[in-house]
């Protein structure tokens, strides 16, 4: 089979862009351009290729670059890996690839995953390869597109195009799945810590939200609130999705005051 007539480019989303410094986006391009001069990908194929492993307390963490010569939009479910060394595999996963998201067509998208089950220990994680266990199935993800519910009809254009554009680079939304993110964390005049949440609805059913754990990271990736937010049966209708936001009122804030120009939230 003849290799792909395109170059395979680096594809990063704006949301992820926006987290990494350009001289890590530099040094990743810098990987992929080496990775596809060694190793030209054929047509209409799927491969991975290792940045770097590492042992860590968790286990063998991995970073790889997953390329697409398609001409069309992949993306992936859970997808069972191994690492191998000299034909022998060391450590295997199942892991959760749905965070990856779309990949485009003639791209490659970085990934990382920490495998835990290790058959075999070893200290030199040197010329160890990522490979698929078994044949996968692209693209297997049935997914949904949404609509945003509540923008105020009045929000100036600069605005809803920033919303849009946040929701265009989320991951695809699957089938049957609700997922939650935050859009923006921001202190009030009052020392309230206000959470701007995207929530996305992919029944085909209309659903209401009653209760959620909520975790926040402050720019230092430290937590400064943890605890459950009670929605109140939030309503979303069906295939659709909304904005709303979650006040934490400054005296229930073990930590105040902290600097939240960078931010992590999670949902457990």
């Amino acid at each position: 089979m003849a290799a792909a007539n395109k170059n395979i480019e680096l594809y990063i989303s704006d949301s992820a862009k926006a987290r990494i410094s350009d001289f890590r986006l530099n040094l990743m391009k810098e990987e992929l351009k080496a990775i596809n001069e060694k190793y030209p990908i054929e047509k209409n194929t799927v491969d991975i290729h290792i940045s770097y492993a590492l042992n860590t307390d968790e286990g063998i963490e991995v970073e790889f670059y997953i390329r697409n010569s398609c001409d069309r939009v992949i993306n992936f479910d859970q997808v069972a890996l191994m690492l191998v060394k000299e034909c022998l595999v060391i450590a295997t996963i199942d892991a959760d690839l749905r965070e990856v998201g779309n990949i485009p067509p003639f791209s490659a998208v970085p990934a990382l995953v920490v495998f835990k089950d290790v058959r075999v220990e070893t200290e030199d994680l040197a010329n160890v390869e990522i490979q698929f266990s078994n044949e996968v199935e692209f693209a297997a993800i049935k997914t949904v597109e949404v609509d945003i519910d509540n923008i105020p009809e009045n929000l100036q254009s600069k605005y809803r195009r920033t919303i849009e554009k946040y929701a265009a680079n989320l991951p695809r939304l699957k089938k049957d799945s609700v997922d939650l993110n935050a859009y923006d964390v921001f202190y009030d005049e009052e020392g309230n810590i206000n959470v701007v949440l995207f929530i996305r609805n992919g029944y085909d059913r209309n659903l209401r939200v009653k209760r959620f754990p909520l975790g926040i990271y402050n720019a230092d990736d430290v937590l400064i609130y943890h605890g459950e937010f009670n929605a109140r049966e939030l309503a979303i209708k069906a295939n659709s999705s909304i904005l709303t936001i979650v006040k934490i009122p400054k005296e229930l804030q073990p930590i105040t005051d902290t600097d939240l120009s960078k931010f992590r939230v999670v949902f457990n």
